[in-house]
Parts: C-alpha cells; sequence; structure tokens
C-alpha cells in the first residue's frame, strides 16, 4: 500500500509541474493545453484516477495513452507527444533517455515492487523462495 501512495503521490507532483507550466500563459477555456501521459499498464489504472482529478473548468486536460512500457517508449522515439512517460521497465526507460527525448534531469524512480509467496500456513511443503516453485 505504501507504494500506492507513493505512486500516486509522484505522479500527482509529475502532473502538477506539467500544469504549472501553462498557468503561466493560461490559454482561453476554449483553449485547453492537452498532456499525454503514457502509462504502463500496471500504473494506468492508478494515472487515470489521478487523471480525473482535472475538471474542465482548468486549462489542462490530461490524456492517458496505457500501453506496455516497450510499446511507449518505440512511440515517444520515434517522436509521439508524450508529456510524461511512467514505464515499469528501466531499461525502455534508459532509450527513451539515451534518444534524447526525455528532458535532462527529469528521471526519477517513482515505485518499486517485489514477488511474494503466498502459502497456507499449514501446508507441509510451502516453498521457502522463488526458486522453490520454478
Amino acid at each position: 500500500m505504501q507504494n500506492g501512495r507513493w505512486l500516486i503521490g509522484a505522479v500527482i507532483a509529475g502532473l502538477a509541474v506539467l500544469a504549472a507550466f501553462t498557468l503561466f500563459d493560461t490559454p482561453a477555456p476554449e483553449q485547453k493545453t492537452t498532456i499525454q501521459v503514457y502509462a504502463a499498464v500496471s500504473a494506468a489504472p492508478v494515472v487515470q484516477d489521478i487523471a480525473g482529478l482535472y475538471t474542465p473548468d482548468q486549462p489542462v486536460r490530461v490524456v492517458v495513452v496505457p500501453a506496455s512500457s516497450s510499446v511507449l517508449a518505440r512511440q515517444i522515439i520515434d517522436g509521439a507527444p508524450a508529456g510524461l512517460f511512467v514505464s515499469a521497465n528501466r531499461q525502455w526507460m534508459d532509450q527513451v533517455t539515451q534518444s534524447g527525448r526525455a528532458v535532462p534531469g527529469s528521471r526519477a524512480a517513482l515505485i518499486g515492487n517485489r514477488l511474494v509467496l503466498a502459502a497456507p500456513a499449514d501446508m507441509a511443503d510451502r516453498p521457502k523462495d522463488i526458486d522453490d516453485v520454478l
């Protein structure tokens, strides 16, 4: 649960930074700035929830583009207009950074994960680690 809160906070902060750039030159109500957030499928539900916080009266419209990190990275490298990239894979983020399509110094590790095994307490041959399962 702690990692989920960190993700929510970090994505809100990222969207707030992007929104701040539009507030200095606030467009007319009919001229909304659209920010496309490319999000790994695993993070997309949380990012969608955060994007839903932007109301119609705000000058920013957030569009979430969910897909695998590899598909999103390739699109960004090829010139897709991503305002924020939430990747689930460090190597694909490396590729985007190396392509010059990321703002220097803007990369941050927001969340992490780990594999957890669960088994009934009374299971006689309960696995001790992942090697016991594979």
